[in-house]
This record gives C-alpha cells, sequence and structure tokens, in this order.
C-alpha cells in the first residue's frame, strides 16, 4: 500500500525537476557559456557549454483495457426458400460478408439436371423456329417473284389482245383467239401465284411458323421458373456484416 501511495508523488518529483532543467535552459540562448560553480569536477577558466534544443509538444497516451460486450446493431437468421440439406458453407464463422454474397449452398443436383434438359430443348426449338422462318421467307420472296413474272406477262397480253381488238378486220381471227387464249392462261397464272404467296404468308406454313414461336416462348418460361429454383438453393448475406453462426 505504502508503495502504491508514493509511486505518484515520486513521479511528481521528476516531472517537476524536467521542468526546471528545460526552463534554465530556454533562460540562455544558444552559444551562451554559463559560469560552471567553482570547485573540483569543472573544466578549465570555469566555463560550460550549454546546448539548447526547440521544444516539442506529443500527447502521450495510456492503453487500457475494459471487458464490455459487443452488440451488433442489425441481426438477422438467414434460410433457404427451398427445403433441402446444406451441402457447403461458403463462409465460416467470424468471417466478413457483403450484401448478396452466397453464404451457403443446398443440395441442388436434381435441379440442375432439370434446368440443363431445359435449356437443351429451348436451343432445339430455337433452331427449329430458325429454320422455319429462314426457309418461309426464301418461299415467300420466290413466290412474290413468280407473281410479279405471272403479272408481267398478263398485261403483255392483254396489251396484245386490245390491240388486235383495235386493229378490227384487218388482222386475221386466228391472232386474236390465240393471244385471247394467251392472256386467259397469264391471268390464271397470276391467280396461281397470289394463291401460293397467299398460302405461304397466311395460311398453314404461317401457322407452323406462329406454333413454333410459341414453343419457344413456353420453354423460355421453363428454363425462367428452374432458374429461380435452382437460385433459391443458394444463401445470400442480405447486408454487411459478420457470420456470427452456422446451423
Amino acid at each position: 500500500m505504502q508503495s502504491s501511495r508514493w509511486l505518484p508523488i515520486g513521479t511528481a518529483v521528476i516531472g517537476v525537476a524536467i521542468l526546471a532543467a528545460l526552463a534554465t535552459a530556454f533562460v540562455l540562448p544558444a552559444g551562451t557559456m554559463a559560469q560552471a560553480p567553482k570547485g573540483k569536477g569543472g573544466p578549465p577558466g570555469g566555463l560550460s557549454k550549454v546546448v539548447v534544443t526547440q521544444a516539442q509538444t506529443a500527447e502521450v497516451a495510456e492503453q487500457r483495457s475494459f471487458v464490455g460486450t459487443v452488440k451488433p446493431i442489425r441481426r438477422s437468421l438467414v434460410g433457404s426458400a427451398a427445403a433441402g440439406r446444406v451441402e457447403q458453407y461458403l463462409i465460416n464463422e467470424g468471417e466478413p460478408v457483403t450484401e448478396g454474397q452466397p453464404i451457403a449452398i443446398l443440395r441442388r443436383g436434381i435441379i440442375q439436371a432439370e434446368l440443363d434438359a431445359a435449356k437443351g430443348t429451348l436451343a432445339m426449338r430455337q433452331a427449329e423456329l430458325a429454320e422455319l422462318e429462314k426457309s418461309l421467307k426464301d418461299e415467300i420472296e420466290q413466290a412474290a417473284a413468280k407473281l410479279d413474272n405471272a403479272e408481267g406477262q398478263f398485261a403483255f397480253r392483254q396489251s396484245k389482245v386490245d390491240r388486235d381488238k383495235a386493229l378490227g378486220t384487218s388482222i386475221a381471227r386466228e391472232i386474236l383467239e390465240e393471244d385471247t387464249s394467251l392472256a386467259i392462261q397469264a391471268a390464271a397464272t397470276v391467280r396461281e401465284s397470289r394463291a401460293a404467296l397467299r398460302m405461304l404468308t397466311s395460311g398453314p406454313r404461317e401457322q407452323k411458323t406462329l406454333q413454333a414461336k410459341a414453343r419457344v416462348d413456353t420453354q423460355v418460361a421453363e428454363v425462367q421458373r428452374l432458374t429461380e429454383q435452382f437460385e433459391r438453393h443458394t444463401m445470400f448475406a442480405p447486408f454487411d456484416g459478420f457470420v456470427s453462426a452456422e446451423h
């Protein structure tokens, strides 16, 4: 008990001694020669050098240890949206996590296989639709070209018939009948070409293409559904923090 009481007093005495020494040092300017006391041990002539330095300020902090309890600002019990066994913990207890970071994965082998199969079916149906659309486009262009040719032939034949009729009796009857017959054939070819083009644009072939598009859209929805289920087997951190426990 006595030593603990005397220690601060001794410290205070030392502090006073240091301050007194500094005060004495600052009274004398740099390079001043101070008169040393006469007696034994002093330098010759009774003079001693005084070294002066610039004063500095500093903050002295004493480290202390305390016992306390740290409470989090936010706490969350993270669970999975799907039932199943935990297959892998991606984060250990005490490790930091960021918002949206995966922290645990459930068993998802079956759902992974279903998702892969759905993606394969989607790729196949997309290829079928692309083939139908490409071939249909080519066939429509071909039918449109045939229709233009048929209409051109019909216009030519009809113009010849009109010219034959304008000439009257000066042209042979056989020529008029032949030109008229050719004009009728050209008109029939036009109607046939128009029907073929209509069959491609609004007939069964167009319906097949629309059905293929519908199958692709349906498969896209199936892939999205399985993808969502697959993601439900992964647990994510809801906010930045630390993992406190694993259950």
